[in-house]
């Protein structure tokens, strides 16, 4: 597991302090956790950019509501 220093402002440090004691967590969990969740939006954010660029050019289909419901038998 790797090791990280961070230098923090003493607003975010006490923001930071606040909502572990809120969470019952360490700061040092909470920051893995932001840390978790920010690297998994960048992953989504780029799967949704790759995507809207196979719609856009036609490599991929989309379908409507309706059409999903149709194929899926659940009527409307």
């Amino acid at each position: 597991m790797a090791s990280i220093t961070l230098e923090l402002s003493p607003e975010v440090e006490a923001r930071l302090g606040a909502e572990s004691r809120a969470a019952r967590q360490t700061p040092e969990s909470l920051i893995v956790v932001a840390i978790e969740q920010y690297l998994e939006d960048l992953e989504d954010y780029r799967d949704a950019v790759r995507i809207s660029e196979e719609v856009r050019s036609g490599r991929m289909e989309t379908y409507s509501l309706e059409d999903v419901r149709v194929r899926l038998g659940l009527g409307s």
